[in-house]
């Protein structure tokens, strides 16, 4: 019953799928009544890279089932929820209770900055008036047991901070002490970033962050996880907090900055010689009321501000290379009404309501685009593996996700 279609966006990208059906209750609303809603469903087909001599213990490329679960790349992330949605959609549509009309918006770029999306949906800009709501289900549980509803998402800025020196490397036994090193101004540089506790030193950081009210606490009081196991989850020693409530703030309601790798002029770190140049990649992780643009500046400005300390005669390059706005959803509004309701009629559990410390982007942007609220219904558990081998999915979710997705349609 689905009207597709297919959309290029940006030349030599992948292309987007789309997909319409419209309602056919059987009993239709009495004159007057509002017309039926209309519900976006985002998702994407692109996958991240695999493969099995990484520790994957079947094909990352062929669906495998063992012990009550799907492998395989892109089961949780995000295939497997894509396909419950699309098929709560055909048991509504068989029994003539499709209720609202539905927009299925699947790409093919989301794993690299949705490059084509935007001029797709302007080309199939008749398909998305009139927009109530954006659904996505692209994310995880944060435990294992308890179904979760995601409200909030953190933002980012990924950048990288460049030294330059000379036109070509030097030899330590005949220049070392006698030039300034890029590599050494550079180490300068990030020490000034992050305090040993995590707070980030950049001067103003954390001015634009949206103080924590009452209401969100009490979200977070209804999450009951220990301190140890949240610990056994990030498979480091993680900084003291005995409170699990600060533990899950500072993981996703707090902002961040993270140094991820280094480059040089040199061919491997087994040398003798002092690179010409040195760069390291490093990201900001951006919470409510943080302004990308307002942060790149920030993280700049500082940054030259300490260089000039240095008295150095090398060169500073700073470049922003990706961004993306954190997303805060309304826990207490209609739509999130709806998706808590339909949680425990089908898990007959209440849910988690939960944000994230990761970014996708895509959500604050379609809400924006559509004018419609976004809204976030993780199927799969923590442990599922997204982007990491052995990626999978249970079954149970699955079957439970189709009747999820179907009872919310039927609230809406």
């Amino acid at each position: 019953g689905f009207e597709t279609k297919l959309a290029t966006g940006a030349e030599g990208k992948s292309p987007l799928v789309f997909g319409r059906v419209m309602a056919n209750q059987a009993t239709k609303p009495a004159p007057g009544s509002p017309s039926p809603r209309t519900v976006v469903i985002y998702g994407h087909y692109d996958v991240m890279p695999a493969h099995q001599s990484s520790g994957w213990h079947t094909s990352p490329w062929r669906l495998s089932g063992r012990d009550g679960y799907l492998y395989g790349r892109g089961v949780t992330d995000n295939k497997g929820p894509l396909l419950c949605a699309a098929y709560a959609i055909h048991d509504l549509l068989c029994a003539g209770q499709l209720n609202v009309n539905v927009v299925f918006v699947v790409e093919g770029e989301e794993e690299v900055d949705s490059d084509g999306l935007w001029p797709a949906l302007d080309a199939q800009s008749s398909w998305l008036e009139s927009v109530d709501l954006v659904l996505v289900s692209n994310n995880c549980w944060v435990g294992e047991d308890q179904p979760c509803v995601t409200y909030g998402l953190r933002g980012v800025v990924h950048a990288t901070v460049e030294v330059r020196g000379g036109t070509r490397d030097l030899h330590s036994g005949v220049h070392g002490g006698v030039v300034h090193e890029p590599m050494v101004d550079l180490c300068h540089l990030l020490s000034s970033l992050v305090s040993p506790q995590g707070h980030v030193l950049v001067p103003g950081f954390y001015e634009q962050v949206r103080p924590v009210s009452e209401d969100e606490l009490r979200l977070y009081d209804q999450i009951h996880m220990t301190a140890q196991q949240l610990r056994a989850e990030v498979g480091v020693s993680a900084r003291s907090q005995p409170d699990p409530r600060a533990f899950l703030m500072q993981r996703w309601r707090q902002p961040t900055l993270s140094v991820h790798g280094f480059e040089s002029s040199l061919p491997s770190t087994d040398s003798t010689l002092i690179p010409c140049w040195a760069r390291a990649s490093v990201s900001m992780r951006l919470v409510p009321d943080q302004a990308c643009a307002d942060q790149v500046k920030l993280l700049e400005t500082h940054l030259r501000a300490c260089f000039s300390t240095l008295l150095s005669p090398n060169a500073l390059e700073f470049e922003v290379h990706h961004t993306g706005d954190w997303w805060l959803g309304d826990p207490h509004s209609e739509v999130f009404s709806a998706a808590a309701a339909a949680v425990r009629k089908v898990w007959g559990v209440s849910p988690l309501f939960v944000r994230e410390g990761g970014t996708i982007p895509i959500t604050s942007m379609l809400e924006r685009r559509l004018g419609a609220p976004g809204l976030h219904i993780p199927l799969g558990q923590s442990s599922d593996s997204a982007h990491l081998p052995n990626e999978r999915i249970r079954m149970l979710n699955m079957a439970n996700g189709r009747k999820l997705f179907a009872e919310l349609f039927s609230l809406l």
